[in-house]
């Protein structure tokens, strides 16, 4: 996902699960909510973007049992309602 996309994913209370690669998402990625979850396995958020041919082994490190366990936690924590939202209007 690019961090465009992240972005309006994580701005909607639509839950969602977010795979981060050379960038960490405490830059780009969703505010502290149950309903959002980023994954991430790099030591040091590098710049994105960069081109070439291999995938970021931060990425590679995801593995699919992870992703599926995120997304049945955000799941579970369910849509907020327009009062649980926080304070940023997300």
């Amino acid at each position: 996902m690019t961090r465009e996309a992240g972005g309006v994913t994580a701005a909607s209370v639509t839950p969602s699960v977010i795979l981060f690669g050379p960038m960490s998402p405490v830059r780009w990625g969703p505010p502290d909510r149950p309903y959002h979850r980023p994954i991430w396995h790099g030591t040091r958020s590098e710049p994105g973007d960069q081109p070439g041919p291999d995938v970021h082994p931060a990425v590679l490190a995801i593995r699919e049992q992870e992703v599926l366990a995120a997304a049945d936690e955000v799941g579970a924590a369910g849509r907020p309602g327009p009062s649980d939202s926080g304070s940023d209007g997300v």
